[in-house]
């Protein structure tokens, strides 16, 4: 579990804690992969050993995403807050926080999501940047003595070849004539696991509702979990402002012509009319809505033959529960 900095209550701020957790020996999968190394290919794996098993604290802070919650009559921007109050402090195995940058920088890809009217990708969180760029700053110092030199990548894909995708790079990055080592690791996340149970769920091979709302819940779940979401925006100070901030802006991302999914979640954001419930029900329908659009497919004559296949197939490739990590090193 994240620890917050001294001052900040463990309960509502929900900065990375409402995220994921992973646990210190929780690697499920490791594959060397050997690209023509020159150098001894079992430095990828010793440094992906060390990775997986050592833990280190990462300082950062939240100043840019209160900068960008748009408060009702606030007045500041968020700069009103102390440094102190601010900060946080994240204490976890090394590939944690590497699963956890992956998590927090899912990105949306919204010509796949919603078709030919939108281009290009949008993030979800802007606390992204922040805590990459601490996780990044804490791999190389303590990498730093290292004989060769490390890249690591994560990637999460909550739906396999999906429109929605999170990865974050820490390191160095190969010369192009590098003889590189790679060892990939596979990471639970603490995000619901929903592959075998919406595989079950589905009756027919065109149920691709079942699978989107299935996948949307566990994604709204996973970042702002009800009860938890709920204290904080019925509490006051940064956690509340950050509470309030993520369903701000995830509505923004999910806000079409078509969904009203903004000024259904604004009003419950409100401490004195706070409703976390009601506001994970609004976005959850509107990510569904725009999932079950893009799993299911434009040929009229066959029917269950989405771009990921048909229910089952997608429901298939569901994985929210995990990020794959990959350990380069080269000389």
């Amino acid at each position: 579990m994240i620890e917050t900095d001294r001052g900040v209550s463990t309960v509502a701020d929900v900065t990375l804690a409402i995220l994921l957790v992973v646990a210190a020996m929780g690697v499920l999968v490791t594959v060397v992969e050997r690209e023509e190394a020159g150098h001894d290919p079992m430095t990828a794996e010793y440094t992906a050993e060390t990775i997986a098993s050592g833990t280190m604290n990462v300082t950062y802070d939240v100043r840019a995403a209160l900068e960008a919650y748009d408060r009702p009559g606030a007045t500041h921007d968020g700069t009103d807050y102390t440094d102190e109050e601010l900060r946080r402090l994240a204490h976890r195995p090394m590939v944690a926080h590497a699963a956890a940058a992956a998590v927090l920088n899912l990105e949306f890809d919204l010509e796949r999501l919603r078709g030919e009217a939108d281009h290009g990708s949008v993030e979800l969180s802007t606390e992204a940047a922040a805590y990459e760029r601490a996780v990044d700053e804490a791999f190389q110092t303590r990498l730093v003595e290292s004989s060769f030199d490390t890249q690591v990548i994560a990637v999460w894909e909550p739906l396999d070849g999906g429109p929605l995708r999170g990865t974050a790079e820490f390191g160095q990055r190969p010369p192009p004539q590098a003889d590189v080592s790679a060892t990939t690791i596979t990471v639970p996340v603490d995000m619901p696991s929903i592959r075998e149970q919406t595989i079950d769920r589905v009756d027919d091979p065109d149920d691709f509702d079942v699978v989107a709302t299935a996948l949307a819940r566990s994604l709204v779940e996973g970042y702002l979990p009800a009860r938890r979401s709920q204290r904080a925006l019925e509490s006051n100070g940064v956690a509340r402002d950050l509470t309030a901030y993520r369903y701000q802006r995830f509505a923004q991302v999910l806000e079409t012509e078509t969904n009203d999914v903004e000024s259904t979640v604004a009003p419950a954001l409100s401490r004195r009319t706070a409703n976390a419930t009601k506001a994970n029900a609004a976005l959850t329908r509107a990510l569904a809505a725009q999932l079950e659009a893009y799993l299911e497919p434009d040929d009229s004559i066959r029917p269950a033959a989405g771009p990921l296949g048909n229910a089952t197939t997608a429901a298939e490739r569901i994985s929210t529960g995990a990020v794959r990590v990959t350990v380069r090193t080269w000389q």
